[in-house]
């Protein structure tokens, strides 16, 4: 059951007193301190500013990263980190999306350069293997296609950015256009205190078992087979928790419920702890979606209320 608010965590904890540092300090700053966006006093007021837009997620990322990281003051460099190189971008004259890719590469070391010259290669998350830059791609979990207003709401932050290097991924094309479709999903092992995440492809469409997805490889062959990551960087769980609800929508919608319950079955399901989404969203996206609600369990991972989001409450 969704909670009125999300539970204080060490990361909520950590984020209201930076909070109150970083504005007590600019406060206290007098009208000699340098300004402008490279002066320390311009890169606190954007660390502010960041951190005022999207709260929650970065409390979320804070205590997802606390397993990966020494201390907490780590995992919340690196949690911001995403979030201030994706808001740089914008500045930018390149395109979005090839920013964006070199962002997700970057964020997990997932380019090398090749044995000859001017060839590259990618790494592919699902076959844990280097590639042909031309044969991977950078993946959105969550679609760049839908409303960003919608979104934020969703995620309770006053702006959601979906082209944070947290919302990618690379896999090489096969496995990128299967969840794209909605063929496969990600979904996580049960988890184990203590212990980074497990995470699993799941083929969605078990008709498909026996068929070639590729150079010989079936889609039998990727189901319930890891991702394999070569850094401690993750891709943040509300991403994969929205995509894994966006697919069961879509497959109900379609008549295919046996690929969950199968899931299930051999221990691949969503239990996770977190609260990645606002319940009442979630359920207006669920009516839009097939005109009927979610089931409960579903809802073990919402929030009612949420802390730095304006209108949160609907």
């Amino acid at each position: 059951m969704g909670l009125l608010r999300y539970d204080i965590s060490p990361g909520s904890e950590f984020i209201e007193d930076k909070i109150r540092k970083i504005t007590a300090e600019l406060a206290a700053s007098n009208n000699d301190t340098a300004r402008g966006p490279k002066s320390e006093f311009g890169k606190k007021e954007r660390e502010l500013a960041i951190l005022k837009r999207q709260k929650k997620a970065i409390v979320d990322d804070v205590d997802e990263a606390l397993q990966r990281y020494p201390t907490i003051e780590d995992a919340y460099s690196s949690a911001l980190l995403t979030k201030v190189i994706s808001a740089s971008k914008k500045w930018k004259k390149a395109p979005q999306q090839s920013l964006y890719a070199k962002g997700v590469i970057s964020y997990y070391d997932s380019v090398k350069p090749g044995l000859s010259e001017n060839y590259v290669e990618k790494y592919c998350h699902l076959n844990a293997g280097w590639q042909d830059r031309m044969y991977v791609k950078c993946m959105h979990l969550v679609p760049k296609s839908l409303q960003p207003d919608e979104l934020a709401y969703l995620f309770g932050v006053r702006e959601a950015d979906l082209f944070e290097p947290r919302n990618g991924i690379t896999f090489s094309l096969g496995i990128h256009k299967a969840l794209t479709k909605g063929s496969t999903v990600i979904m996580p092992d049960k988890p184990v205190y203590g212990e980074e995440a497990i995470w699993r492809c799941i083929v969605v469409q078990k008709s498909k078992a026996s068929n070639v997805l590729y150079r010989g490889t079936t889609w039998n062959d990727i189901d319930g087979k890891p991702l394999e990551f070569l850094t401690s960087n993750r891709p943040a769980r509300r991403y994969f928790y929205l995509r894994y609800v966006m697919t069961f929508l879509q497959q109900r919608r379609l008549g295919n419920l046996e690929w969950l319950d199968d899931a299930k079955s051999r221990g691949y399901h969503w239990g996770l702890p977190g609260l990645y989404l606002r319940k009442s969203m979630l359920t207006a996206l669920a009516k839009r979606f097939s005109d009927q609600d979610l089931p409960e369990c579903f809802y073990d991972s919402t929030f009612t209320v949420a802390d730095g989001c304006l209108g949160n409450v609907l």
